[in-house]
């Protein structure tokens, strides 16, 4: 049993959820110096860390410097706005671009997306060198790209989040097809 367990490897997001908070690196077998908790942005295996299965190639980055990958209240937003398209998480790779760095290519490299819409981050996050307005579809190497606020725009029934739901779901409409 104990040779079973020491074979064990754990994915690096499964480590960084688990040590969220601190992580002690052993320098030898005596000694143990505390380090700070590494953030995804220091991931130096050239990982790329979302959220979702990525099922229909649909990137979704977002700037959220609370959480690793999206807060609950923002989850819950984009389910529903997901539901809306006939999509669900696991259609899609949600990638947090506050919490670690990707170029475009990168993205095309590790998760070939369609489809990339951005909420509160914009083109040149990606090292893309043009700029697309709010609401506006763009392709671009092969994929769609729509712009959007920031979700905390979105949140909740007021006036003005229900003014920039509906511009988003008429550009998602127009980029699905729907």
């Amino acid at each position: 049993m104990e040779n079973e367990l020491a074979n064990i490897t754990l994915p690096n997001t499964t480590i960084v959820n688990l040590y969220s908070k601190h992580l002690v690196i052993l320098d030898d077998a005596n000694t143990t110096t505390p380090k700070a908790t590494p953030t995804i942005a220091e991931n130096k295996t050239n990982e790329l860390f979302f959220l979702g299965d990525n099922k229909k190639n649909i990137a979704i980055c977002i700037n959220d410097e609370t959480a690793t990958h999206l807060r609950d209240e923002w989850l819950q937003l984009l389910t529903n706005i997901l539901a809306a398209c006939k999509l669900n998480i696991g259609d899609v790779a949600i990638i947090n671009l506050n919490k670690q760095s990707a170029t475009f290519l990168q993205l095309k490299e590790k998760i070939n997306p369609a489809y990339c819409i951005l909420f509160g981050v914009k083109t040149n996050m990606l090292d893309l060198s043009f700029v697309i307005p709010d609401y506006k579809i763009q392709q671009h190497n092969a994929c769609s790209f729509v712009i959007a606020p920031s979700l905390n725009l979105m949140e909740g029934n007021t006036q003005e989040a229900k003014l920039e739901k509906s511009k988003l779901w008429l550009s998602l409409k127009q980029l699905f097809n729907l």
